[in-house]
């Protein structure tokens, strides 16, 4: 981090003598000027957070996404609820008497081994939807910068930012905002693709 920090300085102070050597008299026409090699273009972004709220991909899979983790999230319940009875019940059991030692231990291991596959069962299904969520994520970035490319394939814009509500840009011209036209599109294209999926 040190190193690049210490290089970055080191270009900024070679940057600034440039722009010193440029507008001094003394360098006269063999001097370089201020505006040469400056870069311009086109430039339009997009407000990520606006296109993936309003995008109909990202919508559908988040409803399937939260389906399946509220049925996954009853039946986790529904499974330790059961534990819990069945472990209060046992208790019972014994503090009344009601069960040889013998069968006391054979139960607690079985409620024990329970207990074991409850868990294991958690952790699985808990790396499933977190595998799942990131698969959903880029397919929704996915669809978002691929269509970005197919709708610059001209070379309209020179460059497209991105940005969100907590930047990075943080103020434009209105005109440079192309993010209805994008969410447009790839609602479009989406609606394309699942009609044609369902056939």
């Amino acid at each position: 981090m040190r190193k690049i920090l210490i290089l970055s300085m080191g270009l900024l102070m070679a940057m600034t003598a440039c722009k010193e050597t440029a507008t001094t008299p003394e360098a006269g026409a063999q001097g370089i000027s201020e505006h040469e090699g400056a870069l311009t273009g086109v430039i339009a972004y997009v407000n990520i957070d606006s296109l993936t709220a309003n995008y109909n991909m990202a919508i559908d899979l988040g409803t399937q996404f939260n389906e399946k983790a509220q049925k996954i999230d009853s039946e986790l319940n529904t499974r330790a609820k059961r534990l819990e009875n069945a472990i209060a019940s046992y208790q019972d059991k014994v503090q009344k008497v009601l069960i040889t030692r013998a069968d006391a231990v054979k139960e607690e291991e079985k409620l024990n081994k329970q207990q074991q596959d409850l868990v294991a069962y958690r952790d699985q299904v808990m790396q499933e939807l977190a595998e799942e969520e990131v698969v959903m994520t880029n397919k929704v970035f996915y669809g978002i910068t691929d269509y970005i490319h197919e709708y610059n394939k001209d070379g309209k814009y020179d460059m497209i930012l991105t940005t969100s509500s907590t930047g990075p840009v943080i103020s434009a011209k209105a005109a440079l905002n192309i993010t209805d036209e994008i969410l447009k599109g790839i609602n479009d294209k989406y609606a394309a693709e699942k009609a044609a999926s369902a056939k």
